[in-house]
């Protein structure tokens, strides 16, 4: 069974599955497109074939992004109370 990749773009940023460098720049175009500081991306990869877009939501699995993501998005909170 081939996998599928979940990506997290938050502010611009990609967190999560490393992908190429082309799909990297389609989710961020996805997310500046859908007006959302936060979407998840699911692709997958079918053994032998191209890649090939499941689904995308704003209800995302902070897991995917890890501690990276944790600490951009407390910077970005904090970023926003002291405004």
């Amino acid at each position: 069974m081939s996998p599928t990749h979940a990506a997290l773009v938050f502010d611009g940023r990609l967190y999560g599955s490393l992908l190429p460098r082309h799909l990297q720049d389609g989710c961020r175009r996805l997310a500046v497109l859908l007006g959302t500081p936060l979407l998840e991306v699911r692709l997958h990869r079918p053994s032998g074939q191209g890649w090939r877009f499941v689904d995308a939501s704003g209800a995302a699995d902070f897991r995917i992004g890890g501690k990276p993501l944790a600490r951009a998005l407390a910077q970005a909170l904090a970023r926003r109370a002291a405004a």
